[in-house]
């Protein structure tokens, strides 16, 4: 897997996003990220097919990652931290 397989990453994480905008139930995104991840490594990739294989489930699986991390970045529980300093230590709700 080179430098410029990983640029398909965001492609992947689009392309399910899409598929969930047609009311794909959310326990299947990830099948559908690791089938697009084999799909565009067999076809826009040259070698030898198992490693192109290979290389699809980690574009998969490093897409459902990708999405995973940014939702748990982006959302905050309010109920968990009250008050957060330039740390990062913040005072707990009981």
């Amino acid at each position: 897997m080179g430098f410029s397989d990983v640029a398909f990453v965001p492609l992947i994480t689009g392309l399910v996003h899409m598929v969930s905008l047609l009311g794909i139930q959310k326990r299947f995104l990830p099948v559908f990220a690791i089938v697009f991840g084999i799909c565009i490594s067999l076809f826009l990739t040259t070698g030898n097919w198992k490693e192109d294989m290979a290389v699809g489930i980690c574009l998969g699986l490093s897409s459902i990652g990708f999405y995973s991390g940014s939702k748990n970045v982006l959302t905050t529980k309010k109920e968990e931290f009250e008050h957060e300093d330039l740390f990062g230590s913040g005072t707990r709700r009981k």
